[in-house]
C-alpha cells in the first residue's frame, strides 16, 4: 500500500477494501439506487472489466444513460489521446464508479482516487479490483488534508460542473472551483500537470437547442443560468479568469 493520502489523514480501509476518514461510517443510502445496484450487478457478474471492455458495453442498455456513463469503453477517450508516460503517482478527484481510474491503473499510474458517494465508491473498487497500485478514498476534497508537492498528476474529469457536491461548504458555485483548483495546485510536484475536462457552456448542441444534463430547459447556460446555485459550465474566457485566481502560472 502506498496510499500518499494516509501520511496526512487518519483514513481506515473497510471491508469493501475502500479508505475511509477515522469516523465516517461506511454504509451509505445509496446502495438503493436502482441504477447503482445495475451497475454493481454488472460489475460483479463480468469477466473483462478493462476500459475497453465490450462486455460491460453489451450488458447495458441503450436507454440506460447512467450505465452507459460509468460503463462504456468510450468514457477514456479524452484521455487516450494524451501522453501520461512521465506520470506515476496521481490523484483524482470525484472518481465515481472508476471508469477513468481504471484507465489509469491500466497505464501502471499509481492512483489516489477520491470519491464522496460510498457507493460509487465501492463500485469503484470493484471495478478496479484486479489492479494493483490503486486506492479509493470515499470522502469530500474539503474533509482531506493533501500533502504538499506529492502528486506528478491531478485529474478532475467531468466534476467541475458538480463541485458543490465536493465542497458543499462554499456557498458560490465560481468561488468553489476556484478554492478546489488552489488546493489540489500544493499537491502537485513543481512539474506536475492538471488535467481538466469539464462542459463548455457555449457547445454548439447548447445553440442548437439541447439541454444541458442537469436542466430540462434549452439555452440556461447560454443566458447564463440566471439565479440558479446548481451546477454550471463555464466558456473560455470564464475559464481564463478562473484560473487567473488560483495558483496556476500556466494554462491552455
Amino acid at each position: 500500500m502506498n496510499l500518499l493520502l494516509q501520511k496526512t489523514n487518519r483514513l481506515i480501509q473497510d471491508e469493501s477494501g475502500v479508505w475511509i476518514p477515522e469516523g465516517r461510517i461506511s454504509a451509505c443510502s445509496e446502495e438503493k439506487d436502482p441504477h447503482l445496484i445495475r451497475i454493481r450487478n454488472i460489475l460483479e457478474n463480468s469477466k473483462d472489466l478493462t476500459s475497453h471492455s465490450i462486455e460491460l458495453e453489451r450488458k447495458y442498455a441503450d436507454w440506460d444513460f447512467d450505465s452507459e456513463f460509468h460503463l462504456s469503453p468510450r468514457r477514456g477517450n479524452p484521455l487516450r489521446g494524451i501522453n501520461l508516460s512521465g506520470v506515476k503517482k496521481a490523484l483524482e478527484i470525484g472518481c465515481e464508479c472508476g471508469s477513468i481510474t481504471r484507465y489509469l491503473g491500466e497505464l501502471n499510474i499509481r492512483v489516489d482516487a477520491v470519491e464522496p458517494s460510498m457507493e460509487k465508491g465501492k463500485l469503484a473498487r470493484i471495478r478496479c479490483r484486479d489492479i494493483e497500485g490503486v486506492e479509493i478514498i470515499c470522502a469530500g476534497i474539503t474533509d482531506l488534508i493533501f500533502p504538499e508537492k506529492r502528486y506528478d498528476a491531478v485529474f478532475l474529469i467531468g466534476i467541475l460542473d458538480q463541485i458543490k457536491i465536493h465542497a458543499p461548504s462554499v456557498t458560490e458555485t465560481r468561488e468553489a472551483v476556484i478554492s478546489i483548483l488552489s488546493r489540489v495546485s500544493q499537491t502537485l510536484k513543481d512539474d506536475g500537470v492538471l488535467l481538466v475536462a469539464a462542459g463548455n457552456r457555449m457547445g454548439l448542441k447548447y445553440w442548437l437547442g439541447a439541454s444541458e444534463t442537469q436542466y430540462e430547459t434549452p439555452y440556461t447556460g447560454l443566458y447564463g443560468y440566471g439565479k440558479t446555485d446548481g451546477p454550471r459550465t463555464y466558456d473560455k474566457k470564464e475559464w481564463e479568469n478562473i484560473f487567473a485566481k488560483t495558483n496556476f502560472k500556466e494554462y491552455r
